[in-house]
């Protein structure tokens, strides 16, 4: 809360609303950023904002679809400090399907549609891959990564799975930050409500910081946001 009012007494002063990407460069000031997971990076749009914004020592960038991994590969292979890792990343170590959409640019997901979400979110999924699956916590052992300065995650509704497969490095407070992507309408199957976000990420210590990215239908109902969580140290 202490953050919140922070940022909106300087949001009076500046008039401008606070990005996440500088809300997190706010609080990573002063202290060199480490490594930071970008877990559904698609085409790499978000991971060079974060290469370019935070200055990482190194960016792992996970896209489990073959052909949208090969173009991430492209347009991150400028940046020596970029790892792509062409894998899932969920509650599960092994091999996993992933449901392919028919526009293959967005809504790959390790869950099934929900009934209607073709409808309202241009899911319709048409194949399926099998690909590798890891948990944060298995890959950081694997890795030797003993800490992540950003777990940011955009996994097309399996977002809380990924999160669960950092419960670990979330227990031990070995993130500093997660920022994650929450449907609020049914748009899969299994898909997690914000309150279970809320729920299991504070429960390990974390805050709720912010909200950013609100996605809003035509009925004026919020169906997406990004949330941003703190562990709550940082914020006292």
């Amino acid at each position: 809360m202490k953050l919140l009012k922070k940022l909106k007494k300087k949001r009076r002063k500046s008039g401008k609303a606070h990005s996440e990407y500088s809300v997190m460069a706010g609080l990573l000031s002063g202290h060199p950023v480490g490594v930071i997971f970008d877990v559904g990076a698609n085409h790499g749009h978000v991971s060079k904002v974060l290469l370019d914004t935070l200055k990482p020592k190194q960016l792992f960038a996970f896209e489990p679809f073959a052909e949208t991994a090969e173009s991430l590969r492209t347009n991150l292979a400028p940046f020596a400090n970029v790892e792509i890792r062409q894998m899932a990343v969920g509650n599960f170590d092994g091999e996993v399907d992933l449901n392919i959409n028919k526009n293959t640019i967005y809504n790959n997901s390790l869950l099934d549609a929900a009934d209607g979400a073709d409808k309202w979110h241009d899911i319709d999924h048409v194949a399926k891959q099998t690909v590798k699956s890891t948990r944060i916590d298995s890959f950081c052992d694997a890795e030797g990564i003993s800490e992540i300065d950003v777990l940011k995650v955009d996994a097309e509704g399996a977002d809380f799975l990924v999160v669960e497969g950092a419960e670990r490095m979330l227990a031990e407070k070995k993130v500093k930050m997660v920022y994650v992507e929450v449907l609020l309408t049914d748009s899969f199957v299994g898909q997690a409500s914000l309150g279970r976000f809320i729920e299991f990420i504070e429960g390990h210590g974390y805050e709720l910081c912010n909200f950013f990215g609100h996605k809003i239908d035509e009925n004026g109902r919020l169906f997406r946001t990004d949330v941003l969580f703190v562990d709550s140290l940082m914020l006292t």
